[in-house]
């Protein structure tokens, strides 16, 4: 199915692929809603420090606190803590690559296929790459390899 939906992309067809991408989600996930999200905000706290967290609480919340005890104590906050958090729950890494593929081709970026075998490449660096690396496909890699050592002694050959 990621070949289809890869095809799908590189032929233009942003609509398909994302169709047949969210299809595919929708059997490995499933929408759920956690009773609150108090437990976000303190590991926030912990690994971004007091300041992330009331920048935070600003852009998401509207409140405007001056310090994290501060916010803690707002009865804005706490009622915003207790609403429930919708969430997507994916099944397993299958769930998860499709997770991403579908946000990948939310946010416009069109997978790119091998020139020579059609197998799905993965971006590296800045040069949009058109072939397999060894790593991705040693069988592609090498036929490059021999394909190119065949025509580099074709334009030698006295003829």
């Amino acid at each position: 199915m990621l070949h289809t939906t890869v095809g799908h992309a590189r032929e233009g067809d942003l609509r398909a692929a994302l169709a047949t991408a969210e299809a595919r989600l929708a059997e490995r996930s499933a929408p759920m809603t956690l009773p609150s999200e108090g437990a976000f905000w303190s590991v926030l706290v912990e690994h971004d420090g007091e300041e992330a967290a009331l920048f935070k609480a600003e852009a998401v919340c509207g409140i405007d606190a001056r310090s994290w005890s501060e916010l803690k104590a707002s009865a804005a906050f706490r009622r915003h803590l207790r609403r429930p958090a919708p969430v997507l729950a994916l099944f397993g890494w299958l769930g998860y690559m499709w997770w991403e593929v579908v946000s990948d081709l939310r946010g416009g970026y069109v997978p790119r296929t091998c020139g020579n075998c059609g197998s799905t490449i993965v971006p590296r660096g800045r040069r949009p790459r058109q072939y397999c690396t060894q790593e991705e496909n040693e069988a592609c890699w090498r036929e490059r390899g021999r394909t190119r050592t065949r025509r580099s002694r074709d334009r030698r050959a006295p003829g």
